[in-house]
């Protein structure tokens, strides 16, 4: 019996990122969400920003 195939979520919301031309993603980092986190840090036209705790992502999103 072969393993299923790992979830493509992380593909679709980078895909649903990139539609809606999204440049900037603020993260702390999280394994569970380290395919998500690698897409956008791979993309040039996305700046990505570590983030301590998700209240600096308030900061961030109001300055953006």
């Amino acid at each position: 019996m072969s393993e299923p195939a790992p979830p493509d979520w992380p593909d679709r919301l980078f895909a649903a990122l990139k539609r809606a031309e999204v440049r900037q993603v603020g993260y702390v980092p999280d394994a569970g969400h380290s395919r998500l986190i690698e897409r956008c840090r791979a993309d040039p036209q996305i700046r990505d920003v570590v983030l301590t705790t998700e209240e600096e992502g308030v900061a961030l999103a109001v300055g953006a």
